[in-house]
């Protein structure tokens, strides 16, 4: 990388062959001054190289340490996404104690299974706005959870690489591209869907969730777009899908030490002959055992990942298909493997939970957002799980079907606590800046009192504005005085 001077730093004028200026008003972000810049035959002076990997000498020659990986500057990127990763739990964590807040407050339509109830039912009573919010709320857990986890892993990953071991390097890569992108689409649409729920007062400013969704949404653009992170994290999958079944055919199986890789680990206990697999855990239990036990609905998830990998690496390496034809399913499975990802570092988390009296308090919820999670991503498309099951797996339609309703029951159960989910979050009134989300529950007399500051509401402006357009647009029309 290079430090590239823009401006003088006696007059703060653009140099010679610099011009730059701003790209103008955005969807959101506009406190952030976003620039275009061009250069004219600028020479960059050689001091401002950063050699710390790379090395230009006065003649032009470019040389690198032997011992670095070129794709070291991965590294840079991975520290970026992972701070992406981490914020984007922050942000959805404002959305849900909004939406969850105003969802106990507001109330709408009589009880149907109390005829003598003399008041509304809260909107957070009815199961279809639990089964839009609470997931969100779960995620938000797994998000925050997830990304302390894989913010170790990458300083695992940094610190090897001081030492001149690359090895984890194109996973962890791999994986901050599907986490950058399951982070920022589950976080910009769980805002929105956060501002749905909130009804037509999700749509005022007083909300809290307009700014956030504006400001938020250039996520899915910057640090990559996207459908692009998908296919980057989909081409290291299915390389290292062909890896494995390489050394099977060759007699050795890829074990990962101590557990740091677990794209191979899941290979390793699903391959690609998945009748050759003896046990299944999932066989053998019912729906509800398999709903409370996060061993069994991980390896769920990736028996999932695993199946659709190897399907695509097929396709690809067998079956000679571009990789430019397999662009669609490639999100998918992209989708997939950040999934079991995301319980993968959820779980890890929660095993470290100390064995205290507070913290067992804390265990049975925690657990019960981690079963919320993982149940969400194996339903949202029940397809995926059908196609990917084979004879021996035990997956049927009825069998998904079952886990849908064990997710609708775990909402029910989680309804109780659904405000001191969020409440336990700790985001203080003034970071929320919400009528709709104000801890004190006084949601209608905050959105009056921050209406009633409106200039067109008080009786000097308000009131002169109003005779103005009194004379001179609406009495001339009830008058008679105006041919419109």
């Amino acid at each position: 990388p290079l430090v590239v001077p823009i401006r003088s730093l006696h007059d703060h004028k653009p140099l010679p062959g610099v011009h730059v200026g701003d790209i103008g008003p955005k969807m959101g972000f506009n406190a952030v001054d976003n620039g275009f810049v061009n250069f004219d035959h600028v020479r960059v002076p050689r001091f401002n190289l950063l050699q710390r990997y790379i090395n230009v000498d006065r003649d032009g020659t470019v040389t690198r340490p032997q011992n670095i990986d070129p794709r070291v500057t991965y590294s840079t990127m991975v520290f970026v996404r992972a701070g992406i990763v981490n914020n984007m739990g922050k942000e959805l964590a404002k959305a849900v104690t909004i939406a969850a807040r105003y969802a106990a407050v507001r109330r709408q339509f009589g009880d149907s299974n109390d005829a003598n109830s003399n008041q509304e039912t809260q909107i957070l009573n009815y199961p279809i706005v639990q089964y839009r919010l609470i997931p969100l709320i779960a995620k938000t857990y797994a998000m925050l959870a997830m990304s302390h986890e894989f913010y170790k892993q990458y300083q695992i990953c940094k610190d090897e690489m001081e030492g001149g071991d690359f090895s984890k390097l194109k996973e962890i890569h791999a994986v901050s591209c599907g986490l950058k992108k399951w982070c920022t689409d589950t976080t910009i649409y769980g805002v929105d869907t956060c501002r749905h729920l909130c009804g037509g007062h999700g749509f005022s400013e007083f909300s809290g969730l307009n700014s956030s969704f504006s400001n938020l949404y250039p996520n899915i653009i910057w640090e990559g777009d996207n459908f692009v992170l998908a296919q980057q994290t989909a081409r290291y999958i299915l390389k290292s899908a062909h890896s494995f079944l390489e050394s099977v055919a060759n007699g050795s199986n890829i074990r990962s030490p101590n557990g740091n890789d677990p794209t191979n680990d899941v290979f390793n206990r699903y391959p690609n002959n998945f009748d050759s697999v003896k046990f299944y855990p999932w066989t053998q239990k019912s729906s509800s055992e398999i709903a409370s036990n996060p061993t069994i609905l991980i390896e769920l998830l990736a028996y999932r990942f695993s199946s659709i990998a190897f399907d695509l690496t097929d396709r690809h390496y067998s079956k000679g298909q571009d990789f430019n034809d397999l662009l669609v399913p490639v999100q998918t499975l992209s989708t997939v493997y950040s999934e079991y990802m995301v319980c993968y570092y959820f779980y890890l988390h929660l095993k470290k939970l100390p064995n205290t009296i507070e913290h067992n308090r804390i265990r049975d919820p925690l657990y019960l957002m981690f079963s919320i999670t993982a149940l969400t991503f194996l339903t949202r498309d029940k397809g995926e799980l059908l196609s990917s099951a084979h004879q021996s797996s035990g997956i049927t339609p009825k069998f998904v079907n079952s886990l849908e309703s064990e997710l609708i029951n775990s909402l029910s159960k989680a309804r109780s606590i659904a405000v001191l989910l969020v409440d336990s979050l700790g985001i203080p009134d003034s970071k929320l800046n919400s009528s709709l989300g104000i801890s004190d529950g006084y949601v209608y007399e905050d959105y009056v009192s921050r209406a009633l500051e409106n200039p067109l509401n008080n009786d000097t402006f308000g009131a002169q504005t109003r005779s103005r357009w009194f004379k001179d647009y609406i009495g001339p029309v009830l008058n008679g005085g105006s041919k419109l």
